[in-house]
C-alpha cells in the first residue's frame, strides 16, 4: 500500500475509533461549561419539546406528547462538562412515552457505562444497546424510578436540595466515572438524578419549572413538587376541558403550601410545556 494511502486509513481509523467512544449518540446537547445563560437553557428546553411532541395533538395551545409505542423509543440528552480540564459528558435516555429518565450514560474504565432503572429488565448487553446503541457494560440502579426512592437514597429532598446549573454540573462531574464501589456512589448518583430529572425532563413538561431551574437556592417551593406530582393530571383535565373549564378541579399547592384549586385552563396555562399523553 502506498504512503498516502496508509496515512489516509489510518486517519479514517481514528476517526471511527473516536466515534466509537463517545457515550453515545446524543439527540440534543447541553453544555454546561461555559455557563449556561437563560437563553441557552430556554432553547435546550424547546429543542426537547420538539423532539417529544406530536404535531397533530394541541389543546388550549400546549403541544401534547405523543401516543406510547410498544417497545418504547427513546431521547438521548447529552450533558456535556468539563472535568479535571478533560471534556466528559453524561447521556440521559428519556422515554418518548412519558418523558421519563429511564437511564444514564456515562464512561468507566475507558468503557461506556449504561445504568438503568430496574423496572427496564435490563439484563443483557444486547437489551442495554437497545436504549444506547454504544453500551459496552451496563448496570441496574439498586433502588426505583419514583421520587420516594430517589429522595431516600439522596439523603435530601425536592424542597430543599437546590437545582440551578452550578450544582447541576457539580453532580455531572461527581457521579461521571465513578466507582460503584465507593462509599458514597450511591447517594452521589442519587443526588445526581434528583437534579438531572427535574432541570430536564420536569422543566421540559412544565415551563414554570423552567424558569426556576436555574435558580442556585434550595427551592422550598411546594408548587414545583404538586405541578410535578400532578403532570398526569393536569394533562388530563386540560385535554378533556369543556369551555376552558377543568372538571373535576385540581387541588394544587402555592409555592408558600397554600392550597391552590385549580379550576381554569387559565389557571395554569402558562405553567405547561407539554402535556402527557391522555385520551
Amino acid at each position: 500500500m502506498q504512503e498516502g494511502n496508509k496515512k489516509a486509513w489510518l486517519v479514517l481509523a481514528i476517526a471511527i475509533w473516536v466515534i466509537l467512544q463517545q457515550v453515545s449518540a446524543a439527540d440534543i446537547t447541553f453544555k454546561l461549561e461555559p455557563k449556561p445563560t437563560q437563553n441557552t437553557y430556554n432553547t435546550f428546553m424547546q429543542s426537547i419539546r420538539n423532539q417529544a411532541k406530536d404535531p397533530s395533538l394541541v389543546y388550549e395551545g400546549i403541544p401534547m406528547i405523543r401516543p406510547p409505542t410498544n417497545p418504547d423509543t427513546y431521547i438521548l440528552v447529552e450533558l456535556e462538562s468539563r472535568k479535571d480540564n478533560n471534556e466528559i459528558s453524561i447521556t440521559l435516555a428519556l422515554s418518548k412515552n412519558d418523558l421519563y429518565v429511564v437511564a444514564y450514560a456515562d464512561k468507566f474504565g475507558g468503557k461506556v457505562r449504561g445504568h438503568y432503572f430496574k423496572n427496564l429488565g435490563i439484563s443483557t448487553i444486547d437489551k442495554a444497546k437497545k436504549v444506547f446503541p454504544n453500551v459496552q457494560d451496563f448496570i441496574n440502579i439498586t433502588y426505583g424510578e419514583s421520587y420516594n426512592q430517589i429522595e431516600t437514597n439522596a439523603g435530601t429532598n425536592r424542597l430543599s436540595f437546590p437545582l440551578g446549573f452550578d450544582n447541576l454540573k457539580t453532580f455531572t462531574n461527581k457521579v461521571y466515572g465513578m466507582d460503584t464501589k465507593a462509599g458514597n456512589y450511591t447517594q452521589t448518583e442519587a443526588r445526581f438524578l434528583l437534579i438531572a430529572i427535574q432541570m430536564v425532563a420536569e422543566a421540559a413538561r412544565f415551563k414554570y419549572i423552567q424558569g426556576r431551574a436555574i435558580v442556585t437556592t434550595a427551592p422550598n417551593n411546594y408548587k414545583i413538587v404538586s405541578l410535578e406530582t400532578n403532570w398526569g393530571a393536569l394533562s388530563k383535565g386540560i385535554r378533556n376541558a369543556v369551555k376552558k373549564v377543568i372538571n373535576p378541579p385540581i387541588t394544587l399547592q402555592y409555592p408558600d403550601g397554600k392550597t391552590w384549586i385549580v379550576t381554569q385552563v387559565s389557571d395554569v396555562k402558562n405553567d405547561m410545556g407539554l402535556l402527557k399523553y391522555v385520551k
